[in-house]
């Protein structure tokens, strides 16, 4: 998942989520209390971030991805899994 923020915050840096043109991050966690920790962390280093409507992180489950922002030209799957779930392959 999208963990403390820390990845996230990078991509967006590296598309340049705020700048004109710039591309899009979604970060997706499915625990809670790290979707906190991942905004305050960004809120503490970079708030204008969370005001971008090209920056999200939402708490939902990982597996099923975030397709309401997709297709996406890449997606970074920061977890444990013994295969490559279905609908994150469907939002490519």
């Amino acid at each position: 998942g999208s963990g403390t923020g820390y990845v996230s915050a990078m991509f967006a840096e590296m598309v340049d989520v705020q700048g004109e043109g710039g591309g899009t991050v979604v970060g997706v966690e499915c625990v809670k209390n790290l979707v906190d920790v991942s905004r305050e962390n960004i809120r503490s280093h970079k708030a204008s971030l969370l005001q971008h409507p090209n920056f999200q992180i939402h708490h939902t489950d990982g597996w099923k991805g975030w397709a309401e922002a997709g297709p996406y030209d890449a997606i970074h799957v920061g977890a444990a899994a013994q295969e490559i779930p279905k609908a994150l392959v469907a939002q490519e």
